[in-house]
């Protein structure tokens, strides 16, 4: 590792210590989000399924899935998308987009830390999970994904802290840590020779594993537990792998570039998150996107013609009935998105708050799709049965809202106790 120069260390140090009023106002958001947020985990605590607006499907009438599992889904799948697009990144070394790789990775294993919190919160009591634990069902493919997207946000975890160790190092020398977090530091440089170059090919090699481990085995694993099922005419055959996949690409590189946009305003790093990244990142986005969009709407096609058991007309009722405005305005959200990246790409310039803007417009598209397939697969599963109902209550919405807050409480505090970017991108004077 090369000594990093004292400019670069200086614009780290700024980063770490300089804090505005812009972020104050975010941190006091959040933590209100936050306390929101737990009084609502101790509702499900004492209450269990009564605060939601779950219920049993078929002749009942209701949706015993809903948000919480749809947001699952979303979380895994920018989860995967977003340690795809680090681990790409390091390892085919595109110079001009290094900054973005440890964003990725840092975001990939708390993307799947909340979206097992909605999995929980779907039990209905919290405390279940430890029966679940106990008694495993080793046939619920639930399961099985829990512990495929474990392993892959293990490996990231583990990218994230082999990578930052050579940036910390000359931090730590010059004193910019907060000393708080001293053992923390200590197990992370434990055992740290600069001279090694061991982190170099720790780092290659995870990335390579992430990028072979991810893709496949959550494009193959996650998605079992819709496609298993001919009765839901959403959930239907192989092509939720792929659809996961690319959704996940599409999110994935979307918040890491809403991320990088919020950075760049905050910290004035426009030579680090620059007009042709910013673009170059977006239009990958949208190119997942449009390939996602595709097969969502070949997905519904197969419910036209009924496979297995399943009724001719319920892809048609899904689009049509009650859910048809979650579906259209998810269709032209995720169109709108793709859209304005592309321009964007085009025009080869990225203004930070439209590429913020337009990445929440993609993530909120891709939420509302997978809401829909969720929760549709339900409602019209069986058309001689009663037309389920299901409106999110208070309590499931606000989980949403709390996982968000997770998140980004989490990258308030990376940002002040850790590079966000590594220090060798940031050489040149901004």
């Amino acid at each position: 590792m090369s000594t990093p120069s004292s400019d670069a260390v200086d614009r780290i140090v700024g980063q770490l210590q300089s804090t505005g009023r812009g972020y104050y106002a975010l941190a006091g958001v959040t933590t209100a989000a936050l306390l929101w947020f737990l009084f609502v985990v101790w509702t499900f605590v004492t209450q269990g399924h009564a605060v939601t607006n779950l219920g049993d499907w078929g002749t009942r009438g209701g949706v015993p899935w809903g948000l919480d599992i749809a947001a699952f889904n979303w979380w895994a799948a920018l989860g995967v998308g977003a340690v795809t697009v680090a681990a790409a990144i390091t390892l085919f070394r595109p110079g001009e987009y290094e900054p973005y790789a440890r964003i990725g990775a840092l975001l990939g294993p708390f993307a799947f830390l909340v979206g097992f919190l909605h999995v929980l919160f779907d039990l209905g009591r919290p405390d279940r999970v430890f029966i679940t634990v106990l008694k495993h069902p080793l046939s619920s493919p639930i399961i099985w994904d829990i512990v495929i997207l474990g392993g892959l946000g293990t490996l990231a975890t583990a990218y994230v802290v082999v990578d930052v160790r050579e940036d910390l190092a000359p931090l730590r020398e010059r004193g910019a840590l907060p000393s708080v977090l001293g053992p923390v530091y200590d197990a992370v440089l434990f055992r740290y020779d600069p001279e090694s170059g061991v982190e170099d090919r720790v780092t290659l090699g995870l990335a390579a594993v992430i990028l072979v481990y991810g893709p496949l085995t959550a494009g193959g694993a996650v998605p079992l537990f819709l496609s298993a099922s001919g009765r839901r005419f959403d959930w239907f055959g192989a092509i939720q792998g792929p659809s996961f996949v690319l959704g996940g690409l599409a999110t994935g590189a979307a918040a890491v570039a809403l991320i990088a946009a919020t950075l760049r305003h905050a910290y004035g790093w426009a030579d680090v998150f620059d007009d042709s990244t910013l673009a170059g990142l977006g239009a990958a986005a949208a190119a997942a996107a449009a390939g996602y969009l595709l097969l969502v709407l070949f997905n519904v096609q197969s419910g036209t013609f009924g496979p297995i058991f399943a009724d001719a007309d319920a892809g048609t009722a899904a689009m049509t009935g009650a859910l048809a405005p979650l579906f259209w305005i998810a269709v032209l959200s995720i169109l709108g998105a793709t859209a304005s990246f592309t321009v964007q790409r085009v025009r080869g310039r990225a203004n930070a708050v439209a590429t913020a803007g337009t990445a929440a417009l993609l993530l909120v598209g891709v939420f509302l799709s997978e809401l829909w397939t969720v929760v549709g697969g339900q409602l019209y599963s069986e058309l001689m049965y009663t037309t389920g109902q299901y409106v999110p209550s208070w309590t499931e919405l606000s989980n949403v809202l709390g996982t968000v807050a997770v998140v980004t409480f989490v990258f308030l505090i990376a940002v002040k106790a850790m590079p966000i970017v590594p220090l060798d991108v940031l050489e040149s004077e901004p």
